[in-house]
């Protein structure tokens, strides 16, 4: 049974970036409407999840950005590694059990 202690929650996020966002949305909205939905959702999600009292990391698709919409003081900040969602995915998690996270 996984250990409970010392939990960690992951968040994949892709800079936002003009017409890199929302791709698939954007070909109905436009690229301006995608980056707004995206950066709504994304701020949705940063407000539910600081609030939980656990570690957080958030793994930046480009470049890791200081006192953006993830506070430093709040979220610690990694770059994805991996050439596909599901290698970046289980980067992440590796990543989390290596730093001794016993939950993730």
């Amino acid at each position: 049974m996984a250990s409970t202690t010392n939990p960690l929650i992951i968040i994949l996020y892709r800079n936002p970036v003009l017409g890199s966002v929302k791709t698939r949305l954007a070909a109905t909205v436009g690229d301006t409407r995608a980056l707004e939905i995206f950066n709504t959702l994304a701020t949705y999600t940063r407000d539910v999840v600081q609030t939980v009292p656990v570690s957080k990391v958030v793994f930046y698709s480009d470049a890791i950005e200081r006192e953006d919409l993830w506070r430093d003081s709040v979220f610690q900040k990694e770059t994805q590694r991996g050439t596909d969602l599901g290698e970046r995915m289980r980067n992440a998690f590796q990543w989390g059990f290596e730093e001794g996270y016993g939950n993730v």
